[in-house]
């Protein structure tokens, strides 16, 4: 369902002239911003909670004297209300705040509950599973927090305090807090398993996360931010890489926002592909471009560090983190909504959404979503063309929950602004060209894909107590890459191009995720046990001449007055063949463990993992093997909840990515290696204050490699790269009206074992040491309908070379932006502005193989209404 518009939604506010910031001061300014707003959080007058996650999270079953329901005298049991009350109900509901949980506990039950806020302020709950009476469940529900349902005449129920004897004071809430009467009227529930927002509506209280299926982000035992639709939207961006990489301080782009090869981020120092991105918790069905997959994304899920356990390995093995894409479904609210945009030079964008749920209690459901985006961008001679087609049809009812999807992309860039690669001759990087300069391709150059998707996706509940699930999906892509490979050759901009590239290819993938969850208890531990399974397989279609055919084009320029050459002959129809096949199977098993009232929970798990490569003739189609290697990985994390509040975290996880065989010549030559795991443990705290959260992490990634052994001619694993950091992370409406998001990280790369023993000590190009991220939003008082927003970004230098003797500086970047809500009628209508860049800096973007220049100055205006 879309995400609630928070109280408001974004817009410019004033920021001072362009400022040098140093690192170490970006670290301090950022760690006092963050605790300053965790503080304020305790003081200031509370916004509204945000609601629930939807989380597996389950609770005991043991009632507490004293919290139970209470029936008046004049209200006998069964009067004015369903007899059904006094019988049991299968209820699940999911961990979040208290407000949220009740909501859902009463719908489920069918009662109407009436709450003071101020009873609930800033109080969470586990959630309850199991089949109860509806007094049982609010003496459960209810039991921790001092509180109880008194039943009135009619059937309804009024929260109220137990008296102060049998009250909890530790979880007591504020006794100068102000919130009206919430009213929760039974309506059905959404089954799709999307988290709802947290408060200030930009990240969710929860997600899915892969094996441990739907967890609240205070009962994860890993680092997870989900970004909502409101985000997405009041960010004015169809590019999703985008949105993650300026908010959060442990992701930046690896290049600029359109034109690369392949789009793709940085997750705490690795790279990460935007077609390694999971669709609805399945990867490998994801397209190449990005930013056509946006107008059906419902919420983006960010798990960073190694995901073997959760997810298995994903299709190009990433090991830094990984993201999955949730897309929408029909929400209760019928929705038809057009929005229009334009961003600078030439760019217009157009998207209709519109959901409806019919039939009995809603149980069909329909969206759909249409979008196209055509136009020049702020690069020069470069033009851009997506459009999006996506269906989403699903059923539910109290057992079964059942969705399918079609989804047809199409994303073409013609003028890639690829990057440029530095000759290994230079002693310094050159000064960066002109912000929106064509840097390392030509106006005939392209990027142009298409692809077609299509998902179903089912669960029933075979018991109160246990569930079982599947998912499966198809998508087959077509491909097409026509680029140049420039290189500098001075400090003064020369540069030179040998050949040009052509890569046609097909693809064509298949998904498939199953598995048993279920919940039960032994004695006094509680259990949440999946057992699941998956298959990930690409099969890749291309040329004769392989992957990638480069043919000879000698050339001249210079990058801060490009020379552009003369279209080659490029060749079209060229006939494309079974090439290779990657397949990914695995089966996992999790359990967390729950003790002491769910406040310690332990999680264990171990998959194993299979690896198959094949590779065909392109005349004949004969298949050989390449590569057939399995490995199990195992997965330990602990966390404990003194309170509510707080979330004490500790995990060892590992990533899995494709090992290697070792070459011609080597004395172990044709020998397979199983793949490649790599290992992270890490540490942090997680602070709830009711509407502002602050996470706190320490970790440590080690990623093996092979390399030949020049001493004994043995190829073998034994190449190391270790990454360090500390992490803070913020985000929530710390005073009504006031939303932040953003942190700091500081990552210590590493290359502690390489070939030979050169560059080791070095850290690898690509990784800045620090990184900094603030958005901020406000609501003006004086005209509550306007929002105005900054976005301040800050990346430190980086080493482009392994030998780290070449370094690009560090670079800040500041976005403003607004939003005013209005109607036209009786139709709501809102109005977004962005400023990308203000001060129209120009910066190397990363240190990675192909270094490419800033975007410049850009504005975005947008309009959306809803009928």
């Amino acid at each position: 369902m879309p995400a609630p518009a928070s109280s408001a939604s974004s817009a410019p506010s004033a920021v001072s002239a362009p400022f040098p910031l140093r690192p170490r001061v970006a670290a301090v300014m950022l760690a006092c911003l963050g605790l300053a707003g965790a503080a304020s959080a305790l003081a200031a007058e509370p916004a509204s909670p945000g609601p629930a996650a939807a989380t597996g999270t389950t609770a005991t079953t043991t009632a507490v004297p004293g919290a139970a329901a209470d029936t008046p005298a004049n209200s006998p049991a069964g009067t004015g209300a369903n007899s059904s009350q006094e019988a049991g109900i299968p209820f699940d509901v999911p961990a979040g705040s208290l407000d949220q949980v009740l909501n859902r506990f009463a719908t489920l039950a069918g009662v109407l509950l009436s709450i003071d806020g101020s009873l609930t302020a800033n109080q969470t709950s586990p959630g309850l599973s199991g089949t109860y009476t509806v007094a049982e469940g609010f003496a459960i529900l209810l039991r921790r927090h001092g509180l109880r349902a008194i039943r009135e005449a009619g059937g309804s129920y009024t929260l109220a305090r137990i008296p102060a004897e049998g009250a909890s004071p530790r979880l007591a809430p504020p006794a100068d807090t102000h919130l009206p009467a919430v009213t929760v009227q039974a309506s059905p529930l959404s089954p799709t398993s999307i988290a709802l927002p947290y408060a200030g509506g930009q990240v969710a209280r929860g997600g899915q996360i892969g094996l441990l299926g739907n967890r609240d982000f205070m009962e994860t035992p890993f680092s997870v931010v989900t970004y909502t639709e409101s985000r997405i939207a009041d960010q004015n961006s169809d590019n999703l890489l985008g949105v993650i990489a300026d908010s959060d301080a442990a992701v930046f782009n690896r290049g600029t926002s359109d034109g690369l090869y392949n789009d793709g981020i940085n997750i705490r120092g690795f790279s990460i592909f935007g077609q390694e991105m999971g669709l609805n918790g399945m990867f490998g069905l994801a397209n190449y471009s990005n930013t056509s997959i946006a107008a059906i994304a419902e919420s983006v899920e960010v798990l960073k560090g190694p995901s073997a356990l959760l997810y298995g390995m994903l299709p190009l093995g990433a090991v830094g983190g990984a993201v999955n894409i949730l897309a929408k479904r029909a929400a209760d609210e019928p929705v038809t909504r057009l929005t229009a945009g334009f961003s600078s030079d030439a760019l217009w964008r157009a998207h209709a959404d519109l959901g409806r749920r019919f039939g009995d209690d809603n149980r069909w459901g329909i969206r759909i979503n249409a979008a196209r985006t055509q136009g020049d961008t702020t690069i020069d001679q470069q033009e851009l063309r997506n459009s999006t087609l996506g269906l989403a049809l699903d059923f539910r009812d109290r057992r079964v929950r059942v969705a399918a999807d079609l989804y047809r992309f199409s994303a073409r860039v013609d003028g890639l602004s690829a990057g440029i690669a530095l000759s290994p001759t230079l002693t310094a990087v050159p000064r960066p060209p002109r912000a929106g300069t064509l840097l390392g391709g030509e106006p005939w150059t392209l990027r142009d894909s298409a692809d077609r998707a299509m998902m179903l996706a089912g669960e029933v509940d075979l018991t109160d107590r246990v569930t079982a699930y599947l998912r499966t999906g198809l998508r087959d892509s077509r491909y097409r890459f026509v680029g140049t490979h420039w290189t500098v050759e001075d400090l003064d901009g020369n540069a030179s191009l040998a050949r040009w590239r052509h890569s046609p290819q097909k693809q064509e993938a298949r998904a498939l995720d199953a598995g048993v969850r279920s919940r039960f208890a032994t004695g006094a531990v509680g259990h949440q046990l999946t057992v699941g399974a998956n298959l990930t397989e690409l099969t890749y279609l291309r040329s004769a001449a392989g992957h990638s055919i480069y043919t000879p084009l000698a050339g001249s320029s210079n990058i801060y007055a490009p020379v552009y050459l003369d279209s080659p002959d490029i060749p079209t129809g060229i006939p494309l063949a079974k090439a290779a096949r990657d397949r990914l199977y695995s089966v996992g098993i999790a359990d967390t463990l729950s003790f002491l009232d769910e406040t310690v929970q332990l999680t264990l798990g171990a998959r194993r993992q299979t690896v198959e490569r094949f590779a065909y003739d392109w005349t004949s189609g004969a298949r050989s093997e390449t590569y057939d290697a399995s490995a199990t990985t195992g997965t330990a994390a602990l966390l404990v909840r003194p309170n509510d509040q707080v979330s004490i975290y500790g995990n060892y996880i590992e990533g899995l990515s494709a090992g290697a065989t070792a070459p011609d010549g080597a004395i172990n030559e044709g020998e397979v290696f199983p793949p490649f795991r790599s290992r992270q443990v890490e540490v942090g705290v997680k602070f709830d204050w009711g509407n502002f959260s602050t996470t706190v992490g320490a970790f440590q990634i080690t990623q093996p490699s092979a390399f030949l052994d020049p001493v004994s001619n043995r190829f073998a694993a034994d190449g190391r790269q270790r990454h360090r950091g500390l992490e803070l992370g913020f985000v929530g409406e710390p005073m009504k009206g006031l939303r932040l998001i953003g942190g700091l990280a500081w990552i210590q790369a590493r290359l502690t074992k390489t070939q030979g023993g050169l560059n080791e000590g070095k850290t690898p190009p690509g990784v800045p040491e620090w990184s900094a991220k603030l958005g901020l939003e406000h609501d003006l008082r004086a005209l509550p309908a306007l929002t105005l927003s900054a976005n301040l970004i800050h990346t430190g230098g980086q080493y482009v070379n392994a030998a780290n003797t070449l370094t690009i500086p560090g670079w800040q970047r500041v976005d403003l932006g607004g939003r005013y809500r209005t109607r036209v009628g009786d139709q709501p209508l809102t109005l977004r502005a962005n400023i990308l860049n203000v001060f129209d800096k120009t910066y190397w973007i990363n240190g990675n193989l192909w270094h490419g220049v800033s975007d410049p100055r850009t504005f975005v205006l947008s309009a959306t209404v809803d009928f």
